[in-house]
């Protein structure tokens, strides 16, 4: 559709693949090691608060581009 931003491909990079990558070889470099425990039930609750509040934000963001039925 004509009403459609396209967003340039080098701009797309520097907001997506270059932070990922970033935090990516950041984890694996330099993150210390958690018990499993930690990780199991840590990492759980922090991707469903997360994903929970990105949700959410998505709802937020499309309610003023009117996009919500």
């Amino acid at each position: 559709s004509d009403d459609l931003l396209r967003v340039p491909l080098y701009l797309d990079l520097a907001l997506h693949a270059v932070p990922g990558t970033v935090l990516l070889l950041d984890f694996f470099l330099f993150e210390r090691k958690y018990p499993k425990t930690y990780a199991r039930y840590g990492g759980a609750a922090v991707a469903v608060i997360a994903g929970t509040w990105y949700g959410w934000w998505v709802e937020y963001c499309a309610s003023f581009n009117k996009t919500c039925k």
